[in-house]
């Protein structure tokens, strides 16, 4: 799907969450295909935020039942 260099310099630029500057009316128009295809997503600044506050939440929690599982795993050792 891509035109020139300028097209791919862009997708090179998208593996970080960020709102495209000024863009092309072909870049717009790849922009709008590849989301179309499931290729790329495009994400409200809210909905970013979101989503990475449920990904940090769940990142605790999983440390949370590391530590305890560790720690548990020491007490037993302890009782032995």
């Amino acid at each position: 799907w891509l035109t020139d260099a300028s097209e791919r310099g862009l997708l090179e630029t998208l593996g970080a969450f960020r709102q495209p500057e000024a863009l092309t009316g072909p870049q717009q128009a790849l922009l709008r295909v590849l989301e179309r295809e499931g290729r790329i997503e495009a994400l409200s600044v809210e909905d970013w935020e979101e989503r990475e506050r449920l990904r940090r939440e769940e990142e605790l929690r999983q440390a949370e039942e590391e530590a305890w599982a560790i720690e548990e795993a020491r007490r037993r050792a302890e009782a032995e």
